[in-house]
């Protein structure tokens, strides 16, 4: 009875250990996507300034693709339905790709995150049914109206053209995190997500070719190509979609929310830039606003 007792014992800790295990896994793949995508993120600015916006995305979206299809193996044979979701999905995927390069190229890399980040915040505020839920944006729209008018640091300077150019990521991003839920109810894990690069790289071939970027390339510079889709691309939205896996959606936007420090961080570390005051202030208000719009409307009931 007691070699029983204990023996019951045992695996009812081991059970307990194995969630808190897979949780604690899940927090280290959510926190390392975010720092991948951001030192991604950094480096395609040093490809964007040997090889242009075009180019840049272009050959992010290609190698990046290439890595999803391979490590994935995505299906090759798709309905109609599933199809359209696909184009619209790479389409979406393709302006994500290009308006976050445009934006990092004209602003510091913390702002343009930070000023991204409205897109994923106001869709969470929007699945809310509590009214208070709809402040959230308006705080995080403060915390951008404070990075705008930010001035001085090291680093590109806050400009208009790369505001909006972040703004319109913003609407890309939210517009991805909806169909990246319906991609989640008709694919496989992320199947939906590499058949979707594959559509925005061959958008994007074109626009790379025809700027002369392509002929600028050279063996460092394609390597560094390469790196930069394997970083930003690649590895973050598979370690994303292991932690999604691992822990509550709730939890997962909780510390997506930090990705606007992660970017600073970054920018800091990697480019030299210096956040003054102001923008710090803006991506503290951001932060706080995205939090608030990821915290559960209440607990979860136990189960019996």
């Amino acid at each position: 009875m007691a070699a029983t007792e204990q023996a019951s014992s045992g695996c009812a800790s081991t059970a307990a250990a194995a969630p808190r295990e897979a949780l604690g896994s899940a927090y280290l793949l959510a926190f390392g996507s975010m720092v991948m995508l951001q030192g991604g993120n950094a480096l395609g600015l040093v490809l964007i300034h040997h090889l242009g916006v075009p180019t840049s995305t272009s050959l992010r979206l290609l190698f990046g693709s290439i890595f999803l299809v391979v490590f994935l193996r995505p299906p090759r044979h798709l309905g109609s339905a599933e199809i359209r979701l696909v184009l619209v999905y790479g389409l979406v995927v393709a302006a994500m790709g290009g308006l976050i390069y445009e934006a990092v190229d004209r602003l510091p890399l913390s702002v343009a995150v930070t000023v991204s980040l409205l897109g994923p915040l106001t869709v969470a505020a929007a699945s809310s049914r509590r009214r208070r839920d709809l402040a959230w944006p308006l705080l995080a729209l403060a915390g951008v109206i404070l990075l705008a008018q930010a001035s001085g640091g090291e680093g590109p300077s806050v400009d208009a053209i790369g505001l909006a150019c972040a703004a319109g990521n913003a609407v890309a991003w939210g517009t991805y995190i909806v169909l990246a839920a319906r991609a989640g109810r008709q694919f496989d894990g992320v199947h939906g997500l590499a058949l979707a690069c594959v559509v925005a790289a061959v958008l994007w071939l074109p626009a790379g070719i025809a700027s002369g970027g392509y002929a600028s390339l050279t063996a460092p510079i394609l390597l560094l190509a390469i790196l930069t889709a394997i970083i930003a691309t690649g590895l973050p939205y598979t370690m994303e979609n292991l932690a999604l896996r691992r822990m509550p959606q709730r939890i997962f936007g909780i510390l997506m929310s930090f990705e606007p420090a992660v970017a600073m961080l970054a920018g800091l570390l990697l480019l030299g830039q210096k956040p003054g005051i102001l923008a710090l202030g803006g991506i503290a208000l951001v932060i706080v606003a995205s939090i608030g719009a990821s915290m559960p409307a209440a607990p979860a009931p136990a189960p019996p």
